[in-house]
């Protein structure tokens, strides 16, 4: 194992999640390294770590570059950082991608006390609401991680009420009609039978996002042997029919428990060990399904190889 490395830690940060870049100097390539909690450490395969680190936090959109200009020892987490917090410098040019469609952080539940004399007044008790941990989106093509689940999203940021259909095409689960199909007028999970593989978040009429989640644990389990899923992705409109590109947002998750959002028609997953989020290029969506319980318009397809973990829209 190599000796060197850099360990990332901040005063400000510490503990949130963040998009982890690092840009080799002396072979000048990129690595991604994925979604991150700091602190972190990173260890490369071959030689010692020289150039940047590019951390992007997608919550207030900003990116801070860290400087990596020689070698540091072995390190652990009482041990000093090579890039102390006034070093990070913060570059606001960073343009982000979009993100999942936000969850309040706590409800207020007012809980009225009965009361017979006029000197209690009610009291509010705030009821805790599990919060999505955030996972920046990274456009493009491909994409390398090794992942448990898969959550595909499609996201239209205008029109109303658009139908997705989305199956399994390689290899055959079954999905040969539009009523296999996950979505609106086709099935909610498949298969319809045992644990499913295919999950629908459910109906979004208005604007905004719909997911489907796929559990390659369970396909897995159903098909070994199968190194290629390829999940292909359609719509149409069924209220007001959009002008802007939809997008499929995916987001790969290595561990922890997938939790249904009914109420923002996706899943998450707090206890991850790992997890990356991919964006496709986006596909304007014109098929007007006129109320027919019809197949969609070909969006794009995700094509995800279980054995070397490479991921590519196609």
């Amino acid at each position: 194992m190599n000796n060197y490395g850099f360990y990332i830690s901040s005063a400000t940060y510490d503990g949130q999640y963040c998009l982890a870049t690092y840009l080799d100097s002396t072979t000048n390539t990129t690595i991604d390294l994925g979604v991150k909690q700091i602190p972190f450490q990173y260890f490369p395969i071959d030689g010692t770590p020289q150039g940047k680190v590019f951390i992007y936090f997608s919550g207030n959109d900003q990116t801070c570059v860290i400087n990596i200009t020689e070698p540091n020892p072995t390190p652990t987490p009482t041990s000093h950082t090579p890039t102390p917090t006034p070093s990070v410098t913060v570059t606001p040019t960073v343009t982000s991608s979009k993100t999942p469609t936000p969850t309040p952080t706590s409800s207020v539940t007012p809980t009225h006390t009965p009361t017979h004399t006029p000197t209690h007044t009610p009291t509010n008790t705030i009821t805790p609401t599990p919060t999505m941990t955030p996972i920046p989106f990274v456009p493009g093509t491909a994409f390398t991680f090794n992942a448990d689940y898969i959550v595909l999203t499609y996201a239209f940021n205008d029109g109303t009420d658009l139908d997705t259909r989305t199956r399994v095409t390689t290899p055959n689960i079954g999905q040969s009609t539009l009523a296999d199909y996950i979505g609106w007028c086709c099935s909610g999970e498949w298969p319809t039978t045992g644990t499913p593989i295919l999950t629908w978040g459910g109906d979004n009429t208005g604007t905004g996002f719909e997911s489907v989640l796929i559990n390659l644990i369970e396909f897995k389990s159903q098909y070994p042997g199968q190194n290629i899923i390829t999940i292909k992705a359609n719509a149409g409109w069924y209220g007001t029919v959009g002008t802007n590109p939809v997008y499929m947002q995916t987001t790969l998750y290595k561990g922890g428990t997938m939790v249904a959002d009914p109420g923002n028609y996706t899943f998450y997953n707090n206890t991850f060990t790992a997890a990356y989020g991919a964006q496709s290029p986006g596909n304007v969506v014109t098929l007007d399904l006129l109320s027919s319980c019809i197949d969609g318009q070909d969006i794009i397809s995700l094509e995800y190889n279980l054995t070397t973990y490479q991921g590519k829209f196609i």
